[in-house]
C-alpha cells in the first residue's frame, strides 16, 4: 500500500469508518481514485472534517483537484459547463457557471466564497456550511435549491 493511500485509510479507520468502505478500500489507489472516494464520502469527510485542507493541499496537486472539480484554498478559480459535483472549501474564491441542462451539486464549506451563475433549463443543488459566502445569480428557467447547513453562511440570491 503506497504512503498515501495507508494515511488516508489508516485515519478515516480512526474516525469510525464503517466496516464497508473499510473493506472496499483497495490497497493501491491511486490519486484519482483517492479523490472520488473523497467526493462519494463527502458527508463522512465533513463530519469529520477529514482530511484537512493543509493535507489535501500539500498531497494533491492544484490542476488535478481542479480538474476533478474539488478547489481548496483556490484563489481565482472558474469552472462550471457541466453537470457532476463541485466542492469548494477552504479559503477559496472563484465562479461556477452551469447553463443547458447542466445538473450540479456544490457543496462550498469554511471561508470560501463562490458566485454561481445558473442559466437555460439547469438545475443546481448548493450545500453551505461553516462561514462561506455564495452569490447566486439565475437567469430564465433555471432552478436553484440551497440548503444551509450553518447559521454563519452567507447567501446572496439575485
Amino acid at each position: 500500500m503506497n504512503a498515501l493511500n495507508k494515511i488516508l485509510k489508516t485515519e478515516a479507520m480512526k474516525h469510525g469508518l464503517c466496516k464497508q468502505w473499510t473493506t472496499e478500500w483497495s490497497q493501491d489507489c491511486t490519486d484519482e481514485e483517492l479523490v472520488d472516494k473523497y467526493i462519494r464520502g463527502l458527508d463522512f469527510c465533513i463530519q469529520h472534517d477529514y482530511p484537512h485542507n493543509d493535507f489535501i493541499r500539500k498531497n494533491f496537486d492544484l490542476q488535478f483537484l481542479r480538474s476533478k472539480n474539488l478547489f481548496v484554498d483556490d484563489d481565482g478559480f472558474r469552472s462550471g459547463h457541466q453537470s457532476g459535483t463541485y466542492v469548494v472549501q477552504g479559503d477559496s474564491l472563484g465562479e461556477l457557471h452551469f447553463s443547458g441542462c447542466d445538473a450540479a451539486t456544490v457543496w462550498v464549506r469554511h471561508e470560501s466564497e463562490v458566485f454561481i451563475r445558473v442559466s437555460g433549463l439547469a438545475f443546481v443543488m448548493v450545500h453551505c456550511y461553516d462561514d462561506c459566502h455564495v452569490t447566486i445569480e439565475r437567469h430564465g428557467d433555471a432552478r436553484v435549491s440551497v440548503r444551509r447547513h450553518s447559521n454563519s453562511c452567507e447567501i446572496f440570491q439575485s
